[in-house]
């Protein structure tokens, strides 16, 4: 994320200035943490106002904070063990992403050497909700290797892996 880093781990950055961010169309939507006097969510769409919680993430930024968030805990991470992250949506909504570690699973890497990661899973839990799946490589400090998301129920999925990543 681009924003600061916090107690609770990387926040993401603060909000445009008014007039919004170049390049971005008349119906872009936007999540703003204020955390000035006044903390809050805000949003560009609805008029509403949330309270704003320790680890706060928006649809953009939520997988840093699921890494950050996996690399803190006790390893090795057993089977079972829940991640919660409050992930506030461009429609004025927050939710509690609950995910939860799978076993561990054998992958292999672009390059064929195989690799263990540990499959993280947020369930949905509504209609038109997200079902979201990501493998973390606890070898390279949980970098997330792999995500797919489907909508539910009758969303298509979209799954990403990362192909190449540079040391550092």
């Amino acid at each position: 994320a681009a924003g600061p880093r916090r107690a609770a781990g990387p926040a993401p950055p603060p909000p445009p200035p008014r007039g919004g961010a170049p390049g971005r169309g008349r119906d872009a939507a936007a999540v703003n943490f204020r955390r000035d006097a006044a903390p809050a969510i805000t949003f560009s769409g609805p008029s509403v106002a949330l309270p704003l919680p320790a680890g706060v993430q928006d649809r953009a930024t939520w997988l840093v904070q699921l890494a950050a968030v996996v690399r803190a805990l006790p390893q090795p991470v057993i089977a079972g063990q829940q991640v919660v992250i409050p992930v506030a949506g461009p429609r004025g909504d927050l939710a509690a992403w609950r995910f939860g570690a799978g076993a561990v699973e054998f992958d292999a890497t672009p390059d064929g050497q195989p690799r263990a990661l540990q499959r993280w899973h947020r369930p949905a839990l509504r209609p038109r909700e997200l079902d979201v799946q990501v493998w973390l490589d606890p070898a390279r400090g949980q970098l997330p290797v792999r995500i797919r998301s489907e909508a539910r129920p009758h969303g298509g999925a979209t799954e990403w892996r990362l192909r190449a990543a540079e040391p550092g």
